[in-house]
């Protein structure tokens, strides 16, 4: 089975159809053969850039769209995955300091490197997602593969 680590800007896509990538965001989330997995805080990332888009008048309705992300969590399209907090924030501290990449994105990076062994059975395909290219030298660099 594929197993695809998405970061936030992937999921905020999928909620956004005038977003650019949105039609690739929805083939991954929406592929029943892939298990899509993200750190805890996504949601909390995708909720905001939810209420911003809001506000330009992007979202019908803030509410709807906030509805939609906790079902669609809740339900288990996107699993909420976790690792140790110090080793997550050791590996993102080193990632930031040598990269300069956004502390966000070292986390999902970190996190996604911490948990697929976790996860993972032998013959998945683990796979990270996002659209930063800096973010995604990253995770090449600690071993990951690009999805």
């Amino acid at each position: 089975m594929k197993v695809a680590y998405v970061d936030s800007s992937i999921i905020v896509r999928y909620y956004l159809p005038d977003e650019s990538g949105q039609i690739e965001a929805a083939a991954i989330i929406d592929d029943p053969d892939t298990a899509i997995v993200t750190a805890a805080l996504t949601r909390i990332e995708v909720s905001g850039a939810l209420v911003r888009a809001a506000s330009g008048r992007r979202v019908a309705s803030i509410q709807g769209a906030l509805d939609r992300l906790d079902v669609d969590f809740d339900q288990g399209l996107v699993t909420m995955v976790s690792a140790a907090e110090h080793d997550v924030h050791r590996v993102a501290l080193d990632m930031v300091r040598r990269h300069g990449i956004r502390a966000l994105d070292a986390i999902h990076v970190a996190t996604a490197v911490l948990v697929f062994p976790a996860i993972t059975e032998e013959g998945d395909q683990p796979v990270f997602v996002c659209r930063d290219r800096a973010q995604s030298a990253a995770a090449v660099e600690l071993g990951l593969t690009l999805g």
